[in-house]
């Protein structure tokens, strides 16, 4: 194997060999490849990148690319980090007020599909979130209301003493 092609930790074994790197100040720019006001564009690179789900199945166009810790979709254009669903509400000719963000109707974070999205205040966002995690909760918890519903408040103190 020549050297030129060993990885870069191999190359200290070899003298006088090191890895060229040029100065931040002489790098060219970083050539686009997607431009974003070209919304056709866009929308076709985002479904390129996605499984679009059936109406049947919930109709979620999902990004399979990159994604965050909490579920979003991510990728870079135009030398910056963006949100798929932000992204692609904006290309299907939607519109978000500076300070507002998209919220997700289905619930998916990893959806765009503009149907599915909604821009709304932070406020109302968070509002919406604690909405869903309550219902979530009466839910998982269902079989646990209904006995507290049929149990006296006395009943149940005292079953939470004696444990």
């Amino acid at each position: 194997m020549s050297p030129d092609r060993l990885p870069l930790f191999y190359l200290s074994q070899y003298s006088g060999m090191r890895p060229k790197l040029t100065p931040t100040h002489k790098r060219r720019p970083v050539k686009t490849f997607l431009d974003m006001a070209d919304k056709a564009a866009v929308i076709s690179y985002l479904r390129a990148r996605s499984v679009i789900w059936p109406e049947s199945e919930g109709g979620c166009f999902e990004w399979v690319q990159y994604r965050e810790r909490d579920g979003y979709g991510r990728f870079t254009a135009e030398g910056r980090p963006r949100y798929v669903h932000r992204e692609g509400f904006i290309a299907s000719g939607g519109w978000i007020p500076k300070g507002w963000t998209v919220d997700h109707l289905c619930g998916n974070p990893p959806c765009w599909n503009s149907a599915h999205l909604d821009a709304v205040s932070r406020e109302e966002n968070t509002r919406r979130a604690r909405n869903a995690r309550w219902v979530r909760f009466m839910r998982e918890n269902h079989a646990a209301l209904n006995v507290a519903r049929k149990l006296d408040a006395s009943v149940i103190e005292s079953v939470a003493v004696t444990r």
